[in-house]
């Protein structure tokens, strides 16, 4: 091993995955207990993952129909991310300029804007739904 011990290849948790989420685990799992010690293994810059492909957007529209519980742990995480952003800021100095203006979904016709309120709705009505504001505009407005 050419003068590197083994104990610096050796870490209690392997990441894989170094996007948003990734990121995020392997940031909690280090500030638990900052014994352990954490690697996060990632393709890079150059991979379409979901955090580059949904271009870091923090939002919570039209998430868990079917699935109450994920679309409450969905507007729980969204909440806490103001928070989580200005620790990161305080800790590293790093501002990753959180902006939560909410999301925008065009529908190109009637049929799609009618497709997407019956959705909201019944993602809405579902029970133990955590709600969150949203309006829906058509071309009148």
């Amino acid at each position: 091993m050419s003068g590197t011990s083994e104990k610096a290849n050796s870490f209690d948790v392997a990441v894989i995955g170094g996007g948003l989420v990734g990121a995020s685990i392997a940031y909690g799992l280090a500030k638990t207990d900052p014994r352990t010690t954490v690697a996060v293994l990632d393709e890079g810059d150059i991979a379409l993952r979901a955090s580059r492909g949904n271009f870091a957007l923090v939002w919570v529209q039209s998430k868990g129909v079917g699935m109450p519980e994920y679309a409450g742990w969905t507007v729980r995480g969204a909440g806490l991310w103001p928070a989580f952003a200005a620790q990161l800021k305080a800790e590293t100095g790093l501002d990753v300029c959180l902006h939560q203006p909410g999301g925008f979904h065009l529908a190109l016709s009637e049929t799609e804007l009618e497709r997407r309120a019956n959705l909201l709705q019944r993602l809405h009505n579902q029970p133990k739904m955590q709600r969150y504001d949203y309006e829906i505009m058509d071309h009148s407005r």
